[in-house]
């Protein structure tokens, strides 16, 4: 009974750590206690948050070391605060390659890195070297995130999703019509592909 106890707790604790780190090719993001945001990597088209970054990897799905000119790479080599954030409690993170996404605990999301496609949600295709509120997104309570290399997502408190980026050039969030009527609790963004949980 107690080793079913321990499994239970253990459960609920890696539940509760699941959506605090995020890593992708070149990146990493760590929510520290307090809701504190780091990050740590290479700062590709300004991915990290840290100010302004590279475009060294950008046409390499796969990078060579050994085409990149390593010495002129913006790295941080060790967890970093975001100096955009800091003040606000982050709730849950998410990132692609060259995209980087914060939820914040009152429902706010916002977005940095690469522009392209309007992967970011901001109206146009400008890379943002530190987060960025997601205007559109207000007025909405958002619970869950998600980046892909191509395109974004996030699901509201009352179950609709939103979708920005990708070939359509979707350049700000619209919402995901099919969908309607479907009470969405997660949501996830790949490559060329969308997934979402119902509640039901």
């Amino acid at each position: 009974r107690r080793s079913w106890w321990v499994f239970k707790e253990r459960w609920r604790y890696a539940r509760a750590l699941q959506h605090r780190v995020a890593s992708a090719q070149c990146h990493s993001l760590w929510i520290a206690e307090g809701g504190s945001l780091h990050s740590f990597g290479i700062n590709e088209e300004g991915v990290l948050g840290q100010g302004r970054g590279t475009r060294a990897f950008h046409h390499y799905r796969h990078p060579d070391t050994l085409s990149v000119d390593l010495p002129h790479v913006p790295l941080v080599d060790h967890p970093t605060c975001v100096p955009a954030l800091v003040g606000i409690q982050i709730r849950s993170v998410s990132v692609a390659d060259f995209v980087s996404m914060a939820l914040s605990v009152h429902g706010a999301v916002y977005t940095w890195g690469c522009g392209d496609d309007g992967n970011l949600g901001h109206g146009n295709e400008q890379d943002q070297d530190a987060p960025k509120l997601v205007e559109a997104l207000q007025g909405e309570t958002i619970v869950a995130v998600s980046a892909g290399a191509h395109h974004c997502m996030a699901a509201t408190e009352c179950g609709r999703v939103y979708s920005w980026g990708g070939i359509d050039e979707c350049y700000e969030p619209r919402e995901v019509e099919a969908l309607s009527g479907v009470h969405v609790v997660a949501v996830e963004s790949s490559l060329s592909h969308s997934m979402v949980l119902s509640a039901q």
